[in-house]
């Protein structure tokens, strides 16, 4: 499942580092799906992918970008698809995360923008803010799962030794 040969790179952002179409499809999918606003983002992770070089393909060296988005009870995920970009969530006490690979993990719900669960690809980069980003996804969905809110904390966690400590 995973986008074979794809270069990525992942960091935490704010959520003010949000721009341009991804921005704008994040925004008017929140209000139109009653979610909140993006400043209570709990937290954001930037992903920039690279297509493959090969000769033969037409996204030869194309670049694409993804926010996702720990937004109350939802993950939001976003592209700079031209001209608008896209968005689309899911209640985080419906996801289901398989044990990440190398270069991502899948994740099935019933995504707002569909009636049926179905399974998304989410690609990251092999760095720490990838990996901060997973463990805090996975104790979302852990804390929805007991009917426990997700916080916002607009200071950025990090990983120490693999283990998740407090946001500075």
């Amino acid at each position: 499942m995973a986008d074979q040969g794809w270069t990525r790179t992942s960091r935490l952002v704010h959520s003010t580092e949000v721009t341009g179409p991804m921005r704008y499809a994040v925004e008017e999918h929140c209000a139109g799906q009653l979610m909140g606003e993006l400043a209570g983002a709990s937290a954001c992770c930037l992903t920039r992918s690279t297509a493959p070089g090969s000769p033969h393909l037409r996204t030869q060296g194309a670049v694409h970008h993804r926010i996702d988005i720990l937004l109350g009870r939802h993950l939001v995920t976003a592209g700079d698809d031209l001209p608008r970009g896209y968005a689309r969530s899911a209640r985080l006490n419906a996801l289901t995360l398989a044990p990440p690979t190398g270069d991502g993990m899948l994740v099935t719900a019933r995504w707002h923008a569909h009636g049926r669960a179905e399974s998304c690809w989410l690609g990251f980069g092999d760095g720490p803010d990838a990996r901060t980003f997973l463990l805090l996804l996975r104790s979302a969905v852990d804390r929805a799962a007991n009917g426990r809110p997700v916080l916002a904390d607009r200071r950025r966690p990090t990983v120490a030794a693999g283990r998740l400590s407090p946001a500075r």
